[in-house]
């Protein structure tokens, strides 16, 4: 498997509060390789964010090819207990397998 960085910064845009619940990913590799990960928030965290606040976090994905690309959705809950489904447009990812270590 080759590993790529993901990054994720997200920001509130809006009037209300919003707590990110739960996140789905689709991770397709160019060996024509589609997998989903769906799970609680991000990186072990289920960020509130109020108006004009943002998140940034870092993570991995295994590739089985030195590029690919992903896509996906964010759940959000208000603080009416509503939901709101949020796109990820689709992204590059690259291989940082050659960079040196640091």
């Amino acid at each position: 498997a080759v590993v790529s960085t993901q990054s994720g910064h997200y920001g509130r845009v809006g009037d209300i509060t919003v707590q990110l619940r739960e996140r789905t990913w689709c991770i397709f590799s160019n060996a024509d390789n589609k997998e989903s990960v769906t799970g609680k928030g991000v990186v072990g965290q289920e960020p509130v964010l109020a108006p004009g606040q943002c998140f940034q976090y870092s993570s991995l994905v295994s590739l089985r090819s030195s590029a690919g690309h992903m896509w996906g959705t964010y759940l959000f809950e208000r603080e009416d207990r509503k939901f709101i489904n949020v796109s990820i447009p689709p992204f590059l990812l690259v291989s940082k397998v050659n960079e040196p270590q640091v």
